[in-house]
């Protein structure tokens, strides 16, 4: 056994099955889809992700998910660790001169 500190990030609830709504339209966006994510896990602090789109996956920022593709389901399971404080999509970019 490790010394380590839990995971205050890891549960080992079931998570809910995602609706077939919600995974279609997962599923459905195109790819470079960028989804702003603001999570409370209990206590004061919020945790701001990025979710992208790109492949056909999806991608999080965060230690638990980055690096892994998500499927929609994934994403469903993702969206609902945790309390939800908002979802926001991003419609306009800004170039940067290279």
């Amino acid at each position: 056994m490790s010394n380590l500190p839990a995971n205050p990030f890891k549960s080992d609830e079931v998570a809910p099955r995602a609706p077939t709504e919600a995974v279609e339209a997962f599923r459905a966006a195109p790819d470079d889809t960028i989804l702003r994510v603001r999570k409370n896990f209990g206590g004061e602090r919020t945790y701001t992700y990025s979710l992208i789109k790109a492949g056909g996956g999806w991608y999080a920022t965060g230690q638990v998910h980055a690096g892994k593709r998500l499927n929609s389901q994934d994403v469903f399971k993702f969206l609902t660790e945790g309390r939800l404080v908002s979802l926001e999509l991003a419609r306009t970019f800004q170039e940067i001169e290279v």
